[in-house]
């Protein structure tokens, strides 16, 4: 049977992996990272996360050690990732939110990140489905999904 990787569900996860997860039960479902990342929030030990990163699928899980080390995190850039059976990634802006408005997914959010004469990176958040939609000059690079506040 085929593992899916590619099927965002909001604030579930992503095909078979799901948010809450341990890191044994993620590597039963997609194996070893290509590499591992400490990543700190802030100088407190607690606060910390470990973002795995499989270059095969395109894409990163976080596990937040602060929610016990399970799964709160995954971005995914591969071009076959789909919301609501739409592929995304690399469409322009303007198809994205058009797509998106008809998804009934809430409200969002659209924020310059960094601009200057060469490059804008922007994203668009949506935290009613924990979704996060990262734009470089117009072109969808990456889709984050998180776990819902209430979880």
């Amino acid at each position: 049977m085929s593992k899916d990787f590619t099927t965002i569900i909001p604030g579930k996860g992503l095909g078979d992996l799901r948010f809450g997860m341990t890191r044994n039960e993620v590597k039963k479902i997609i194996g070893e990272p290509d590499e591992i990342e400490q990543i700190p929030f802030s100088d407190d030990e607690n606060d910390t996360m470990e973002t795995w990163h499989y270059d095969e699928h395109e894409l990163s899980i976080s596990f937040e050690k602060e929610m016990d080390n399970k799964l709160t995190t995954i971005a995914i850039s591969a071009l076959n990732a789909s919301l609501n059976g739409e592929k995304l990634i690399d469409q322009h802006k303007d198809t994205v939110m058009a797509k998106l408005a008809l998804m009934n997914l809430g409200e969002f959010d659209d924020e310059i990140i960094e601009e200057d004469e060469d490059s804008k990176i922007s994203m668009v958040s949506c935290y009613d489905s924990g979704l996060i939609f990262w734009f470089e000059n117009d072109i969808l690079t990456e889709i984050q999904l998180g776990m819902l506040e209430d979880e």
